[in-house]
Formats: C-alpha cells, sequence, structure tokens
C-alpha cells in the first residue's frame, strides 16, 4: 500500500543487510561527488540552505510500501545487538556534513546559523538553537533537524530528539511528493539523507518505541509541526514538481502521513504482532540498551 510512507531504516548498517546497502550507496555518492562534482548546491534560493535534501519518486514510492516492513521487522537489530549496555550517545560519521564520537560533535556542517551552536557541546547553546530554529522553521532544511536530533540524543534529551527526527523525515517525505527530484543533481543529496535516516534512526526508534503510547504522541505531534511549518522550498518555482498545485499536493502528502499513524494503530492492535514485537526487542536486547 502507498499509505506506508516513512523511509526511516531502523537498524545499524553493521548488523542489517538493507543498512548495509545504504551505506555503501552513500559511500559510493560520496566517491562520485569527487570525480564529477554531482553535488549542485542551490543556497542562494534560500538563506537556510546547505543543500536541498530530496528524493527521487521511485525511492519514495519504495520506502513508503517498505515502511510497516522495516519498522517491525529490523526496529530492533543494532550495532551492539549483543551488548546490554545502555547506549546513551549517537556516534555517527556522515561526511561532509555531520560526526560525533562519545556524543562530542566534531563536524557540523548544515545550516551555517546554528552549526557552531551545535558544535560547542554545551547544552545552553544547543537550547539556543532549537530557539532559532523555531523562531524561523518554514526553511530549516531536514537534514539540520536530524542534526538537532543526533544533539538532542546526546544530551540526554530523548524525547526531544524523537521529536526532530521525525519532524526532519516527515519534512523531507513532503519535499519528495511535491517536488521532482529525478535530476542526478539531487544523487548526492538522496544519499546523503538516506544515511542520516539509516544511520540515526536506528537509534531514535529504537528509544521511541520503548513507549509504543508515547511514541504516537510524539509522531502525532511532528506530523502537526509539518503542517504547521510547510517547508517553504517546495513552492519555489526554481524547482520542478510534476504537479500544477503543489499546495493540494502538499496536502495529499500530509494524509498520507496521518494514515501511516493509523496503519501502525491498526499493526499495534493485533495482540499477535505486538507479542511478536516486543519478543524482538527483547532478542536484541533493545530495552536494555534504550529503555532506561
Amino acid at each position: 500500500s502507498d499509505d506506508f510512507h516513512h523511509v526511516d531504516k531502523n537498524n545499524l548498517i553493521y548488523n542489517n543487510p538493507i543498512g548495509l546497502y545504504v551505506f555503501i550507496f552513500y559511500a559510493l555518492s560520496v566517491y562520485i561527488k569527487n570525480l564529477t562534482h554531482l553535488n549542485k548546491s542551490i543556497c542562494q534560493m534560500h538563506h537556510a540552505c546547505k543543500s536541498i535534501q530530496t528524493i527521487n519518486h521511485w525511492e519514495i514510492n519504495l520506502m513508503k510500501k517498505l515502511w510497516l516492513l522495516l519498522i517491525f521487522s529490523l526496529l530492533s537489530n543494532t550495532l551492539h545487538a549483543k551488548s546490554k549496555e545502555p547506549i546513551k550517545s549517537i556516534d555517527i560519521y556522515i561526511t561532509p556534513y555531520y560526526s560525533a564520537q562519545n556524543g562530542k560533535a566534531e563536524v557540523v556542517n548544515t545550516y551555517e546559523l546554528i552549526n557552531h551552536l551545535l558544535l560547542s557541546n554545551k547544552l545552553d547553546d544547543f537550547k539556543k538553537a532549537v530557539q532559532l530554529v523555531e523562531a524561523a522553521p518554514d526553511n530549516v532544511t531536514p537534514m539540520t533537524l536530524m542534526v538537532l536530533a543526533a544533539r538532542a540524543y546526546d544530551f540526554g534529551l530523548r524525547d526531544e530528539a524523537v521529536f526532530w527526527f521525525y519532524n526532519g523525515k516527515n519534512r523531507y517525505i513532503t519535499l519528495g511528493d511535491v517536488i521532482d527530484t529525478k535530476d542526478k543533481m539531487f544523487f548526492e543529496t538522496r544519499t546523503t539523507m538516506g544515511a542520516f535516516l539509516n544511520l540515526i534512526g536506528s537509534f531514535i526508534n529504537s528509544y521511541a518505541f520503548c513507549d509504543i503510547n508515547k511514541q504516537r504522541e510524539i509522531y502525532q505531534k511532528s506530523i502537526n509541526w509539518v503542517r504547521e511549518h510547510p517547508y517553504q522550498i517546495i513552492f519555489s518555482k526554481e524547482l520542478p514538481s510534476p504537479h500544477t498545485d503543489r499546495q493540494a499536493a502538499l496536502k495529499k502528502s500530509e494524509k498520507e502521513l496521518d494514515d501511516i499513524l493509523k496503519n501502525q494503530d491498526a499493526y499495534f492492535a493485533n495482540p499477535k504482532n505486538l507479542a511478536e514485537f516486543q519478543a524482538k526487542r527483547k532478542a536484541n536486547n533493545a530495552d536494555q540498551q534504550f529503555c532506561w
């Protein structure tokens, strides 16, 4: 069903072949960039843009169909699946946009206005960055929202991390539903966002589904946020769209976000599905790692 509209990859690359393929795809894109300069920055189009975060139409449709499969089959597969130690930081490397080790950011390169605040590794600076995003959210890229999520998790603000991650993912989905992003100029941004979704999502969703009711509340809050703050680049005439009425296309995309939540509710309403889901988490030590 096209209602399966999420683009999360809910496992780390080292423990799941789908994640591995995403990572390889990303690595190849960086290599191709260095050889052919495929990355076409369009920062001049609006002040908050480092590069447009987009996704091909075929990828959007595929990811819609894979959402429940990914959530319910792969959620609990983590890098430290054999460990029961709490995972308290998101340590990842996505060149050249973001890297962090031991809960400390080493590179932040997504939004010039707040890069230095997110890089300082100080909670007060993180809160200032959030305030700046909240003051003018309509042009903030999905990639920046992903970095906010990672930083929030590192500071122990895990519910806030879930919220920003879903905001980034859902904004990314609406962008891909409205804009025609088949051009090869978007190749790197597609693969970069795929890496963010895969790597950060493995941590965020593993925590979020510790409490399914709370996860649902945060997801609903994110849908509301995306609806209240439509991504303005969607309406730029400099970006092609197959839709004559972009506003109507956006509304359709937002409706599909609502449908995801309905599908999730229906899935967990089945006691067998819920029991299988919880058993997979237990087998992969997800509760010990994330539900603390």
